[in-house]
Formats: structure tokens, C-alpha cells, sequence
């Protein structure tokens, strides 16, 4: 079991069962849903809700977004006997801005890793975990968009990288701990901006910001999001970007896709490639 810290402030307490910043089904002849157990739709439900909503990976699937990152809990958190232990040992000043909440992240990703294997996968996206940084991440990838970024911007990634390549096989290799492409993409700030979808205008935004800079997305990482209320991306930008109009306007259709229908429904036809909407 790992626990969450939910404070109305930034400042967090930096102990392991703390976790800050988490897909796939078919069967697009049938609802999808008719694949899973009962028990798997309780635990499947909440990971796709983090994964989508909490984080954007909803952007990815049925929006512009080439791809999305969430973090997993370390494993080894503590008990909820310790965690208790130590959030009682805080100040109560702290004590008074955070709560204690009970996260099985961990166990729904297990779930899923078990369950994916038995459908059959749409190869336009994948669902990764890798060591990065500190953590343990969850990528949500685009296949096609990721390699039309990097095609696009070839020259740069090609310095990068120091030696020409495939751009198709560049963006499978994220599947591979040792890929020299996408360890040293992932450590890059242009790289990773152009691969997330914020465009080279945010990146000169980083690089030199101003005072007019502000973020589209000021959203609580531990605040309780779905399909019904979620924000856009977290980025960079000045005032009245299109960009951010552009993440508005995707967030609309995408509340009417889900409007009154099952979550868990749509997101997995949708990664089946069921056309609900037009990509």
C-alpha cells in the first residue's frame, strides 16, 4: 500500500510512501469492457482515471499530444501502520494542511500488465513503465504523432543523438531501458518539449522567460479529476496563447465524447481504434 499527501501548499514532505507528480485494450468487434472481470473494472478503473484524466494522457488519445508521462509510487513505500506513524510526527502546522491518502497504483498497474496480455493491443499507442530520474514512469505514447515530431525537427535530433537513425524505430525504442535515443531525449529540454507536444515557442519560452510568462495549467496533482472535470496540459506560455485555446477546445470535445457514457468504455475503444472521434 502506498500513501499520498494531499497539502493545500507546494511545500511536501520528502519520505518514500509520499508519491507527487499514473493501457491498453481491444476488441473492437465487441464492448470491451466484456473482456474484464468485475474485479478487474474496480481496479482498472481508477488507473485509467489517473493516467487520463489526472494526468493528460487523455490528450494523447484523443487529442494533439504526442505523448504523456505519470509517476508510479516506489515500491518500496511504507506500510500504512508507518506512513501513519510518520504523518503524526509531523509538525502540526503541517499536519494541519495534509491528509493521509491511500493509493494502490502499484497494484492496478500490476493488474493491467496481467490483463493486456490476453487482448489484442492497437499498435498506435504504447503504455510503457521505465526507470527515469528518480521514479518509476508511466509513458503513454502516440507512435504516429512522436514520429512526426521527430521527422520534423530531424537535424536537431540527429546532433542529438550524434548519427543518423530511423525515426519509426527511434520511437519503438522507448520500450528499451538501454535505448541511446530516448535516454538522452528524456534528459533534454528541447527534445522533451518538442516530444510532449509544447512546440519550440514554449522551449524559448524556459530558455528566456519573461514577465508576461505564466503556466496554461495550474491544476493540484492530488486533486480528485475524470472525465467530467480535468485540466489541460501544464505548460509554459504567455496570456491568451492559441495553444492554450487549441488544449480548451480539444478538452470540450473531449468532455462530450465521455458526457453520460462508461470511462472505462470509451477509453478502451478508443485505444482499439474505434473511431469516436476523428484523428
Amino acid at each position: 500500500m502506498t500513501l499520498l499527501v494531499k497539502k493545500k501548499f507546494a511545500a511536501i514532505l520528502d519520505l518514500k510512501w509520499i508519491f507527487v507528480t499514473l493501457l491498453f485494450f481491444a476488441g473492437c468487434q465487441q464492448r470491451a469492457s466484456t473482456n474484464l472481470t468485475l474485479e478487474e473494472r474496480q481496479q482498472l478503473e481508477p488507473l485509467f482515471n489517473y493516467v487520463f484524466f489526472q494526468n493528460p494522457g487523455v490528450f494523447v488519445l484523443f487529442g494533439s499530444k504526442p505523448m504523456s508521462e505519470c509517476s508510479l509510487p516506489p515500491l518500496d513505500s511504507m506500510s500504512k501502520e508507518e506512513a501513519q506513524k510518520a504523518f503524526e510526527s509531523m509538525p502540526e502546522s503541517l499536519r494541519a494542511q495534509a491528509c493521509l491518502v491511500e493509493c494502490h497504483l502499484n497494484e492496478q498497474w500490476e493488474v493491467w500488465k496481467t490483463v493486456s496480455k490476453r487482448l489484442p493491443l492497437s499498435s498506435k499507442y504504447l503504455l510503457i513503465e521505465k526507470n527515469h530520474g528518480q521514479g518509476r514512469i508511466l509513458f503513454f505514447v502516440h507512435v504516429v504523432k512522436c514520429q512526426e515530431v521527430i521527422a520534423a525537427h530531424y537535424p536537431y535530433f540527429k546532433e542529438l543523438l550524434g548519427n543518423d537513425f530511423s525515426v519509426p524505430t527511434a520511437v519503438l525504442e522507448i520500450q528499451n531501458e538501454r535505448s541511446e535515443f530516448w535516454n538522452k531525449a528524456l534528459t533534454d529540454h528541447k527534445a522533451m518539449g518538442l516530444l510532449f507536444g509544447f512546440g519550440e515557442e514554449n522551449i524559448a519560452l524556459f530558455d528566456c522567460p519573461s514577465s508576461e510568462c505564466c503556466f496554461a495549467s495550474k491544476s493540484d496533482p492530488f486533486s480528485q479529476a475524470s472525465a467530467k472535470e480535468f485540466p489541460i496540459p501544464t505548460f509554459l506560455t504567455t496570456p491568451n496563447h492559441p495553444m492554450i485555446h487549441q488544449y480548451e477546445s480539444e478538452r470540450e470535445q473531449i468532455r462530450k465524447l465521455y458526457n453520460e457514457q462508461d470511462m472505462l468504455e470509451i477509453s478502451l475503444n478508443g485505444l482499439c481504434d474505434s473511431a469516436v472521434l476523428d484523428r
